[in-house]
């Protein structure tokens, strides 16, 4: 589902639904959620890009998470380093979504804070302190993917 237009969230409810927009006080609290995060901007909205290639701002290190037509989860992060210019610009990031074949998509926190595990291993090069080298910077929270197997 898609809510609002002016700033977004992305949300995981009980029922394993994906919400990506604007909750007002009483969606918040009414909808049933497993998870619910502060994104933004709007990367993908409705299948098309929403932030122009040529535009777009910083180049850095990126992380984005949306979801496709057919619902399934796509959860993306560039590695770079803003003082040295490598990464992606939010127009860039934007387009990579949409050419993922994002339906809806925002952006998380970046930069520094973007480090990607799986299975306990580090499979990114996260960078704390801009310079290249590979650290991982001190962070409140996270957000956490897993797959639960059925019985």
């Amino acid at each position: 589902r898609t809510r609002g237009y002016n700033r977004c969230n992305f949300g995981i409810t009980t029922d394993d639904e994906y919400i990506v927009g604007a909750l007002n006080e009483t969606e918040s609290r009414n909808i049933k959620f497993n998870n619910l995060i502060a994104a933004g901007p709007w990367l993908v909205r409705a299948g098309q890009p929403q932030v122009d290639v040529h535009g777009g701002g910083l180049i850095a290190p990126r992380t984005a998470v949306g979801f496709n037509s057919t619902g399934a989860l796509l959860l993306v992060v560039v590695d770079g380093v803003e003082l040295l210019k490598k990464g992606l610009t939010m127009g860039e990031i934007s387009a990579v979504m949409a050419d993922l074949g994002a339906y809806q998509a925002v952006n998380l926190d970046g930069g520094g804070s973007t480090t990607a595990v799986l299975n306990g291993t580090i499979f990114d090069h996260p960078t704390c302190d801009d310079t290249g080298r590979k650290c991982e910077r001190t962070v409140t929270s996270i957000t956490c993917i897993h797959s639960v197997l059925n019985p």
